[in-house]
């Protein structure tokens, strides 16, 4: 019996030992093998290197359809020149020129872009706009459109309408425009002054009737006024109030009215019938100082009438209310 039991343990040792070293050499298989899952390992996690691949492949794609934007919700938003302009407060010392050198533009630019009251001395504390370029700004006056500023100034409309990032044609009285590349000549120059100063209002028309000939060159020569196609004995007004200082014959102007005003403007009336006020008497604007004729150098009944500031010849249409 003894021998039988030790026999009997002998093979169970065996056998135990043989579970042992075959569980052994299975798990050393399996730690050298891919992709073969046992029925209990169903829920263990893990991939392979391709699965990593095809992961990065899928995390690129997310990240570039997450934070590319759609064309079209890109919105174009027009500058506006005026987003450019810089305020220039006066100080001590300084003069339109020396400003003008700091900031690396001309004094033309500086009278053009400001209602100065004089061109020689300028207030310490006052604010000067400083366009970004060369230019002027514009106020818009009744009567006028992009195209007759852009003819004024001889400037495209499409110019002036990309500085100032306009949509659209529509411009209002007293809307104020910088006009790129334009100049101010010195008869504009000196129109600006006296409106900046307030000492002349505008100008009201003489008298009702159509426009035969404007401001400008006429035949190679120019001609400094501005003819209004009416009758022989049409009511002429004063365009403004002020003191005559002629009235009577005057060579080609033929019976002539000159009136005064303020800040070194006068008015001249040519071409009349008859006149109706004498010199030194002072007059109001709008009233009856002549009547129209065809005296002096005409072709045909018209008024003759100017403009002048400091004794320079102005467009009167500019001054016209």
């Amino acid at each position: 019996m003894p021998e039988r039991r030790r026999l009997k343990s002998l093979l169970i040792y065996g056998i135990a030992l043989s579970i042992l070293l075959g569980s052994g050499t299975f798990f050393i298989w399996r730690s050298l093998t891919i992709g073969f899952a046992l029925p209990w390992e169903e829920n263990i996690g893990g991939g392979s290197d391709e699965d990593l691949e095809f992961l990065e492949e899928v995390e690129t794609e997310d990240h570039v359809d997450t934070y590319v934007l759609e064309p079209n919700i890109i919105i174009d938003v027009p500058i506006s020149a005026w987003d450019q302009v810089r305020t220039h407060e006066v100080k001590k010392g300084e003069s339109l020129w020396s400003i003008a050198r700091n900031y690396n533009v001309d004094v033309d630019t500086i009278i053009g872009a400001n209602e100065l009251k004089s061109l020689e001395r300028i207030d310490i504390g006052q604010k000067l706009m400083i366009l970004p370029f060369k230019g002027v700004t514009h106020r818009v006056e009744k009567g006028e459109s992009l195209w007759t500023i852009s003819k004024r100034y001889d400037v495209p409309v499409d110019e002036i309408m990309q500085t100032n990032a306009l949509s659209n044609n529509n411009i209002k009285v007293g809307e104020r425009l910088i006009i790129p590349g334009a100049k101010l000549t010195d008869a504009e120059k000196e129109r600006r002054l006296l409106v900046a100063r307030g000492g002349v209002p505008l100008l009201i028309k003489p008298a009702s009737g159509r426009i035969s000939s404007r401001f400008g060159k006429r035949w190679g020569k120019m001609h400094q006024g501005l003819d209004l196609a009416i009758s022989v004995g049409t009511p002429v007004r004063a365009a403004a109030a002020g003191k005559v200082t002629k009235a009577g014959s005057a060579g080609s102007y033929g019976l002539l009215v000159v009136i005064k005003h303020a800040d070194g403007m006068e008015t001249r009336y040519a071409h009349n019938n008859k006149i109706a006020v004498k010199v030194g008497q002072y007059v109001k604007q709008g009233e009856v100082i002549c009547y129209s004729g065809n005296t002096g150098r005409s072709t045909g009944p018209h008024l003759h009438f100017e403009v002048r500031v400091n004794g320079r010849p102005q467009d009167p249409l500019k001054w016209l209310d």
